[in-house]
Parts: C-alpha cells; structure tokens; sequence
C-alpha cells in the first residue's frame, strides 16, 4: 500500500484540527477555525458537513 504526501498531510491537518476543536471547553467557531488553520471561511463552514468523509 502506498500513501501519497497529499494524504498524509490531510490526516496530518485534520488531527490538528480535531485537537484544536477537542481541547477547546467550549469547541470553536468556524471563524477561530478558518483563522487558526488559514482556511477560508466558507470551507470551514462545510467541514462539518463531511462526518467520515
């Protein structure tokens, strides 16, 4: 099995994302999420969206 950089670097990016938003008492505001992870507002908006994805 072989594992492209781009994949790593999204599970990379999503497990800070998680972490970030998991040790926050009270999570994050699709706003703190786009500025803290340089993401547009709208994308972060739809994060959410995609469980499992």
């Amino acid at each position: 099995m072989t594992f492209s950089g781009t994949r790593i670097q999204s599970v990379s990016r999503a497990a800070r994302l998680l972490l970030a938003v998991a040790s926050n008492d009270d999570g994050l505001t699709v706003e703190e999420v786009a500025s803290r992870f340089d993401l547009s507002t709208p994308t972060s908006y739809h994060l959410p969206e995609h469980p499992g994805a």
